[in-house]
């Protein structure tokens, strides 16, 4: 891979920002954020990382402070909460040997603080959301029956100050007051 030269969030000085992680065919990824994109790191043997592939986020530089992802059905789902960003679906099907976008639109999400995926019934959380239909919401509710074009069921104000690190287990969009 080539080296690149990340720069610090202008906010803390933090390049990178988020840690998730995969096992594919016995090896093991980790998964990092960084104020340039999206780092898939093989730490199969932790004393020997390497990064194996590289997305660049839509947002990028110094006003990026965090990312966040959730792996669902052989995809990355990775959000950025700062700046003109987008939803990045990435598949990971063929992983260890290729990794690669099928999704980077803004149209559903331009920016997310935290992402959570109920795998039981593959519905995508998104906190602290803004873009798509309405400005910002606290919550978005979205429908991943298929995986690399998820559908929009709903959203809500409330409570967005506990909402963002809230983790969906076994909870259904339909108990939800949206």
């Amino acid at each position: 891979m080539e080296r690149r030269h990340l720069v610090g969030s202008s906010a803390y000085n933090n390049t990178y920002n988020e840690v998730w992680g995969f096992a594919a065919d016995g090896r093991e990824f980790a998964i990092i954020g960084s104020t340039a994109g999206t780092h898939f790191i093989e730490v199969t043997d932790p004393t020997k990382p390497e990064e194996r592939f590289f997305f660049p986020g839509k947002a990028k530089g110094q006003s990026i402070i965090h990312r966040d992802f959730e792996t669902y059905n052989g995809y990355i789902y990775a959000v950025c909460d700062e700046g003109q960003s987008s939803l990045q679906i990435i598949d990971i099907r063929q992983m260890p040997d290729t990794a690669f976008i099928v999704y980077d639109k803004n149209e559903l999400i331009i920016r997310s603080h935290n992402i959570e995926i109920d795998t039981a019934t593959g519905m995508l959380y998104t906190f602290a959301t803004g873009g798509g239909s309405s400005s910002y919401s606290a919550m978005r509710v979205y429908d991943l029956a298929d995986p690399v074009n998820p559908v929009f069921i709903g959203a809500t104000m409330y409570s967005e100050t506990s909402l963002p690190d809230m983790c969906m287990m076994a909870m259904s969009a339909t108990e939800w007051p949206i």
